[in-house]
């Protein structure tokens, strides 16, 4: 309760804050409002073609959006879960089919950021910075990673079974395993063209997104090239933090980089919340849908999908 009571009040500060001294990027935040909308559905069937096609496009932007907002009222980012829980309840996708789709995701989300960060960082000239050599070896270490864990699983898959059949406990023991085959499963549909495409799409869109806001807020109007910097500053900013939805992280991840490009912190702190709001108000809207007409709490619905998740071994 105190956690959505503060985010709450967080949420209403930052409206008053750019509402009232940087009107401008309330321009900025409608112009994004119709593609941000477009962006959740692209999103919605990618991951309905993870899922087989067995969710349907509304249902997977609604579970999508159910986690995305139910990360700014629970730390970290364990509101994933409620992701394959919706799905379960709405299309009953078996737990570990659900987790299976999310997991599927995230790799492709790995990939698509991990081949923006390579663009960037060889083929951009980026702002002065001391971390530059950091973060080129960290996008390379998380490359050689990711590339090991799809031969692993996708070229070795008795090899993984091997290793999951030595875990303690019989309950997750099965439930890994079920996921995993689901996963094969499930990695075979997103590499088919339309979900790579579509992968593309809203990555590129999720920048382009960026670029147009930062043409309205007011502020330094940046390039194509330098609003991906943003984007991909922003991104890592909501990935290596525990608050809610990243709070706080995020804002202070784009504050900095947009005062590398000539922004002035107060500008630069609208713009940051500012591309906050973007991402958050389509995504809020669908979820106030679902709390409303579906009856969905975030604080129950989490704690039933971790039971579920726990004691769920039917694949």
């Amino acid at each position: 309760m105190k956690v959505r009571i503060v985010t709450l009040l967080l949420i209403l500060l930052a409206l008053a804050y750019t509402c009232w001294f940087y009107p401008k990027v309330w321009i900025a935040i409608f112009a994004c409002m119709v593609p941000a909308f477009l962006i959740a559905m692209i999103h919605g069937e990618r991951i309905n073609i993870f899922s087989g096609r067995k969710l349907g496009l509304i249902t997977a932007a609604k579970g999508n959006a159910l986690a995305l907002v139910g990360a700014f009222l629970v730390p970290g980012r364990v509101t994933e879960i409620l992701k394959p829980w919706y799905f379960y309840k709405t299309r009953h996708l078996p737990m570990p089919a659900g987790v299976s789709v999310l997991v599927v995701e995230r790799i492709f989300d790995v990939i698509a950021v991990t081949g923006l960060s390579v663009v960037a960082i060889y083929f951009i000239a980026l702002p002065p910075s001391n971390l530059d050599s950091l973060i080129s070896n960290l996008v390379l270490v998380v490359a050689i990673v990711l590339l090991l864990v799809l031969v692993l699983t996708l070229r070795f898959p008795i090899l993984v079974e091997r290793l999951i059949g030595r875990l303690p406990f019989e309950s997750v023991r099965k439930f890994i395993q079920s996921t995993f085959l689901s996963f094969r499963e499930n990695m075979a549909y997103g590499l088919g063209y339309w979900s790579i495409l579509l992968t593309i799409s809203v990555w590129a869109g999720s920048v382009g997104l960026y670029w147009l806001f930062l043409q309205y807020d007011g502020g330094v109007n940046l390039d194509f090239t330098q609003s991906l910097v943003v984007f991909l500053i922003g991104t890592l900013g909501i990935t290596i933090t525990i608050t809610p939805g990243g709070l706080g992280t995020f804002e202070a991840a784009v504050t900095i980089i947009l005062q590398q490009y000539g922004y002035d912190f107060e500008a630069a702190l609208a713009s940051a919340i500012g591309l906050r709001l973007v991402a958050f108000f389509p995504n809020a809207i669908i979820v106030s849908y679902v709390v409303l007409y579906e009856g969905i709490d975030f604080v129950r619905a989490r704690r039933e999908a971790e039971e579920l998740g726990a004691g769920n071994d039917n694949p």
